[in-house]
């Protein structure tokens, strides 16, 4: 099932850029999620600028279709700066790397990727780690 993602989901023809919230016994007439299917896969590798990834890092790389607010589908970034995300549907998305790592400020890196089903994209990221003002090397 980790091939159908929802893509955007609406309220009597009104698009809800952040999701729905349904409270008890309400009515969910009028209520459309729109649901993709996808065999894409974007593989990528994080290239760390002024700095390197340390010991208690966190990172992660999270798509978004073009024009949308909510993600589709994140990764965890591993030690080595490597992610894989499966099972996006065909289209143009943005690429996130957001995350923690200590001593850095936040992180935070994106680009467009295009996807086509049952093709792997192949991604490099670039992350600059510029220390905090005033933190120790």
């Amino acid at each position: 099932m980790k091939d159908f993602v929802v893509l955007h989901t609406e309220r009597e023809g009104v698009r809800a850029s952040q999701g729905i919230e349904l409270k008890a016994h309400e009515e969910t007439n009028g209520l459309r999620v729109f649901v993709g299917h996808g065999t894409g896969v974007i593989r990528g590798e994080v290239i760390f600028v002024n700095g390197t990834s340390t010991p208690g890092s966190r990172l992660m790389a999270q798509l978004t279709r073009v024009g949308e607010t909510v993600g589709l589908r994140a990764a965890e970034v591993d030690a080595r700066g490597h992610f894989a995300v499966e099972g996006m549907p065909a289209g143009t998305y943005w690429l996130q790397i957001h995350g923690y790592i200590p001593g850095a400020r936040n992180q935070f890196a994106r680009q467009q990727v295009n996807v086509v089903d049952a093709v792997v994209t192949e991604v490099t990221i670039t992350l600059d780690l510029n220390p905090m003002p005033g933190s120790k090397p």
